[in-house]
């Protein structure tokens, strides 16, 4: 669909909820096309594109708010769906926070490609699987996924903030398995966001390391003994602990009081080594948002300055709510700046400890304490990574880990949408399973 059909369908849905009853009112269109290609079990197996449409329409009246999100734009569908979202608000309890964003200057936004290179993607996926099966024989590529991701949207309010955007992305995705006779590795993952594909996939990010892991991983180990000791966070695993923060610093964790870093802000909440960014309209990423969920234009911003805490991740309503800053980002994209340390060294530092290279565990409790199992970890014992290990607990506190970082390292793993080292950090209790 054309921007000027988008438009037009935008302007309906803004009218109806106006027409229903609406006092403010905001209508997200977003359309996209995924163009995919699988494998399953090494094996090229299907070929598809999928499109969607997703309309949101929200309604504030009296400030009450109330929202409904359909699939597609007809004026049935918009007329039912705008009156919901307005007999949905009247229904909702009033809270002063609710409201929309102010007038702004039309703006367009555009990153990457309309369209694939559908020849580009059968050949790097082939020859993906060829180097795969070639080289590491005792490794199961249970299923791959190149992907390509078009996007075009608009957002539209009734204070005459209009913005329209459109995006193109390539993923790539891979779930694979050690297997040798009927011993088995636990199975890993990766994935990728680029904007375009130049190289070979098992070139890209650390794919190709966790490939070699897997068929390491066949023949584990339990550690020799319980201990309390160090953890080398691999950039893999990373993702697991900035989730930790950034959900500590969003809307209802900061407004609720719920959150570990509540009052702290300008205040130091981690090693001084530790900045962290998010990025969602940084142009190397593989992907980008250029409009947030309540209608502002995204910034890159730093969340944690050389382990000063610098922003929340508070929308329009979060804001408002608490008296604070709107963030006007999006919680994507992060960039965790490189330290001094080289990888090498920070493994002989180590006397005891896990390179955590997965790790499966709940939400941390409201203290910070969190436990979960180490998966295709390795043990380190006087400077040298030993062997795979079998389940393992790590255990410790999510606070004092991140004042407990001890190195960063000078290497980083670019995945397109993160760009993450490896972390070293003390404290942490290993259990071995009983």
């Amino acid at each position: 669909m054309k921007k000027p059909e988008l438009k037009i369908h935008a302007k309906y849905c803004l009218e109806k909820l106006i027409d229903f009853g609406a006092e403010k009112a905001q209508v997200r269109i977003e359309m996209s096309d995924k163009h995919e290609l699988n494998s399953a079990v090494g094996e090229m197996s299907l070929y598809r594109t999928i499109s969607d449409t997703s309309i949101e329409l929200t309604a504030i009246k009296d400030g009450k708010k109330g929202s409904m999100k359909i699939n597609k734009l007809n004026e049935k569908n918009i007329d039912e769906a705008a009156k919901e979202a307005v007999e949905a608000a009247m229904s909702s309890q009033s809270d002063s926070a609710n409201d929309i964003s102010e007038f702004a200057e039309f703006k367009e936004f555009k990153n990457g490609k309309d369209m694939p290179d559908f020849e580009m993607m059968y050949d790097k996926l082939k020859s993906f699987l060829e180097y795969s099966n070639k080289k590491y024989p005792n490794v199961i590529i249970e299923e791959s996924i190149i992907e390509f991701n078009a996007k075009r949207g608009i957002f539209l309010n009734s204070n005459g903030r209009e913005y329209c955007f459109s995006t193109g992305n390539y993923g790539f995705h891979a779930i694979f398995t050690g297997k040798n006779g009927e011993k088995t590795s636990s199975f890993n993952y990766t994935g990728l966001e680029l904007k375009e594909i130049q190289d070979e996939l098992y070139r890209l990010g650390s794919v190709d390391t966790l490939i070699k892991q897997a068929e390491e991983q066949i023949n584990t180990q339990p550690i020799p003994e319980n201990f309390i000791g160090d953890i080398v966070i691999t950039p893999d695993c990373l993702s697991d602990l900035i989730g930790m923060i950034t959900e500590n610093l969003s809307d209802h964790a900061i407004y609720s009081d719920t959150s570990l870093f509540a009052g702290k802000l300008n205040k130091k909440i981690a090693d001084d080594s530790f900045t962290l960014s998010v990025n969602p309209v940084y142009e190397k990423m593989g992907n980008n948002e250029f409009v947030t969920s309540d209608g502002y234009e995204a910034e890159n911003r730093v969340l944690i300055e050389n382990g000063e805490l610098k922003s929340y991740l508070l929308t329009l309503y979060g804001a408002k709510k608490t008296g604070l800053e709107n963030s006007r980002t999006k919680n994507m994209n992060y960039i965790v700046e490189s330290g001094n340390s080289n990888y090498g060294e920070m493994i002989k530092s180590i006397e005891r400890g896990i390179l955590l290279c997965r790790f499966s565990g709940g939400t941390p409790a409201q203290n910070g304490d969190f436990s979960g199992i180490a998966k295709n970890s390795y043990y380190i014992e006087n400077g040298i990574i030993k062997y795979p290990i079998s389940e393992t607990m790590v255990a410790g506190n999510f606070a004092e880990l991140l004042n407990n970082i001890k190195a960063i390292s000078s290497e980083r793993i670019d995945f397109g949408n993160a760009l993450l080292p490896w972390i070293q950090a003390g404290g942490i209790t290993v259990t071995g399973k009983d």
